[in-house]
């Protein structure tokens, strides 16, 4: 089984987000696609919307979409949410799967950073994305395996969006309309 991982705090999802998973499910030929919204980020002092609107919008965004599965595992979990622990924790829930973590070029530098990121060397192959401004090129010095997800690069971020909605612009082109729905309706990211 080969098995994909997009995590990230989904602060909101948009679209970029789901076509990079639906990109890297055919370039790769995934079984299946875990999208994880990030409960405690490390990285991150805070979030906008809280874990539970995060999942909400993320099982919302994928509802038609059988082939990528919402995971509660780190908006459920107590504390800091880190990488190695959760590829752990999918590990033992997929003991046969090759695991495929999913991200985008602009994240490369920062992984050697991350908690025990040598142990989580060993445990994935990193799809990596194109991301506006940002080249992987052949010869970066990257101590880990990765592939390229072969799809345009996607200029569109979650900051933005955020940014876009409290003064009251269109993101329709951004956020699946249900998703943009929720958010209204749950009043998120107004200030």
């Amino acid at each position: 089984m080969k098995l994909g991982i997009l995590g990230g705090t989904f602060d909101p999802i948009h679209r970029g987000h789901i076509e990079l998973a639906k990109a890297a499910r055919t370039a790769l030929n995934l079984d299946k696609i875990l999208l994880i919204p990030s409960g405690t980020p490390p990285h991150k002092p805070s979030v906008n919307a809280s874990g539970e609107h995060r999942f909400e919008m993320a099982k919302i965004a994928t509802q038609s979409l059988p082939e990528l599965e919402c995971s509660r595992h780190e908006v459920d979990r107590q504390g800091k949410s880190y990488t190695i622990e959760t590829i752990e924790h999918f590990e033992k829930e997929y003991p046969q799967a090759k695991i495929y973590f999913i991200v985008g070029a602009d994240s490369i530098p920062e992984i050697p950073g991350w908690y025990d990121a040598e142990r989580l060397y060993s445990k994935v192959v990193f799809a990596v994305a194109a991301r506006p401004g940002t080249e992987l090129g052949d010869d970066a010095p990257i101590p880990f395996e990765y592939v390229r997800i072969p799809m345009e690069a996607q200029d569109v971020a979650s900051h933005q969006i955020r940014d876009q909605i409290r003064q009251g612009e269109d993101v329709t082109q951004k956020v699946n309309p249900e998703v943009l729905r929720y958010i209204e309706q749950e009043e998120l990211y107004k200030s």
